[in-house]
């Protein structure tokens, strides 16, 4: 289960700029989601590694779980699309392809959303619901720690070959595909 509330702070930002934090309504994207994606979303849940952080690096100590793609958050009962994050996700139960092709979908139109972005000052703070909402930075100069992490190599499933770093929708592969 996710957090239900994020928050980030700017302790200090970039002095050439960058580094925008834009923030997408997750209830806005189911609601305008296209019936043929809902139907097909049902009620499946997605796998999300948490074993490696957004810059692909392999966390020491993380934990690793499935949960809803349609989420509800508990206070209001209004549900809201939660697709993971795309890289390190995976849908259970659907080949390799399958589960692919939709989380594309699903990423192609919660991505055209309107989202809100922050332009960073030294102090900032931003406190949301990462139940119904999510994140990303824009590009900006980052350190070399950070560009190294970035360049972090996949691993390949020995049995069917993806590109991967979550596990392989396959049964006859779980593990493998770690």
């Amino acid at each position: 289960m996710p957090p239900a509330a994020s928050i980030l702070t700017a302790p200090e930002v970039p002095s050439n700029g960058g580094g925008e934090t834009g923030f997408i309504n997750m209830y806005q994207a189911l609601e305008t989601l296209p019936a043929e994606l809902l139907s097909r979303i049902g009620d499946r849940t997605i796998y999300h590694d948490g074993g490696r952080n957004s810059a692909g690096v392999r966390r020491r100590h993380s934990v690793s779980t499935s949960h809803p793609i349609i989420r509800t958050r508990p206070e209001t009962g209004r549900n809201a699309l939660y697709p993971g994050r795309r890289r390190d996700s995976c849908i259970d139960g659907l080949p390799a392809g399958d589960s692919d092709a939709l989380l594309d979908a699903l990423w192609a139109h919660t991505t055209a959303q309107p989202a809100w972005h922050h332009d960073w000052k030294i102090g900032d703070t931003i406190v949301w619901d990462n139940r119904c909402a999510i994140h990303h930075r824009n590009s900006f100069d980052v350190s070399r720690a950070t560009h190294h992490a970035s360049n972090a190599k996949r691993r390949q499933c020995a049995v069917c070959q993806s590109q991967r770093i979550v596990r392989c929708a396959s049964k006859k592969h779980a593990g493998l595909c770690l």
